[in-house]
């Protein structure tokens, strides 16, 4: 379930130079305390106690570099080619990939389903979740049941 999610590194379905600026300024200091919430740690908090042998600084530079700022490789026949079920959530207020990109890769995925959150941002699926939940409930339930078949 991609969120904020994109494909390529620029063009239709990459994400706004906004975003690309942004992730080069991007250092794990900064990074620390994404997500943290009142119920939820941060992701930090929360990789070194999932981790075994963690190693912040290293993941934080090795997901910006070689995952955000790496170009895929991927084109629109490799997303159409996709069979899994796939849910694309998004929030309206999104900024690292715009709405149109999101319904143009959407598209391109054959079955795909698409949730845009109202008002929602980068962490709608966090901030809310009562109504992003049985979104993905539904979709979880409709892939168990297909599987069932």
């Amino acid at each position: 379930m991609p969120t904020g999610a994109y494909f390529r590194q620029s063009g239709r379905g990459g994400p706004t130079p906004e975003a690309i600026d942004w992730l080069k300024t991007l250092t794990p200091e900064k990074a620390a305390n994404w997500g943290k919430t009142r119920e939820h740690g941060s992701a930090k908090e929360n990789y070194l106690a999932l981790n075994p042998e963690p190693d912040w600084d290293n993941f934080i530079t090795r997901l910006v570099n070689e995952l955000w700022l790496s170009d895929t490789g991927l084109n629109e026949d490799d997303l159409h080619n996709i069979k899994c079920p796939v849910l694309i959530s998004h929030g309206e207020e999104e900024r690292f990939i715009k709405l149109e990109d999101v319904i143009y890769t959407w598209r391109l995925i054959e079955n795909a389903d698409i949730y845009i959150a109202p008002n929602g941002d980068h962490y709608h699926h966090i901030g809310h979740i009562d109504t992003f939940g049985p979104v993905l409930l539904r979709f979880l339930k409709k892939v168990y049941d297909h599987q069932e078949r």
